[in-house]
């Protein structure tokens, strides 16, 4: 049996799955900062925690695990971000260097010494 788009929509399953599919494919490295904002006091709640929260829910607690290791990583990716971007800077210059090495080289090497 297949589903038309308004029953899709309708269809809880379907609605979990584009729901996971959200989750798994979220842009967590472009999170805008009002987000981490609004997300400040539930990260600073002692009661956001996914163990404390596993016993009333599991499905909330791995929302709560979700939420904590994505505002993680976007922490660590704003660290990191900038240095990658200064080493592929400095790889390019490298290999700019490298090739005018190579260049010099080769001309020192077509002289003829006396």
């Amino acid at each position: 049996m297949t589903l038309d788009a308004g029953q899709q929509r309708q269809c809880p399953f379907f609605q979990i799955d584009q729901f996971l599919e959200s989750l798994v494919n979220y842009d967590k490295e472009n999170i805008h900062p009002n987000i981490i904002v609004a997300l400040e006091p539930y990260l600073k709640d002692k009661e956001f925690d996914p163990e404390f929260i596993r016993s009333k829910s599991a499905a909330a607690a791995g929302l709560c695990s979700w939420v904590i290791n994505i505002v993680r990583f976007y922490e660590v990716y704003c660290d990191v971000e900038p240095k990658r971007r200064a080493l592929d800077e400095a790889n390019a210059e490298l290999a700019e260097a490298q090739d005018t090495l190579e260049k010099v080289k080769a001309k020192v090497s077509g002289l003829v010494l006396y």
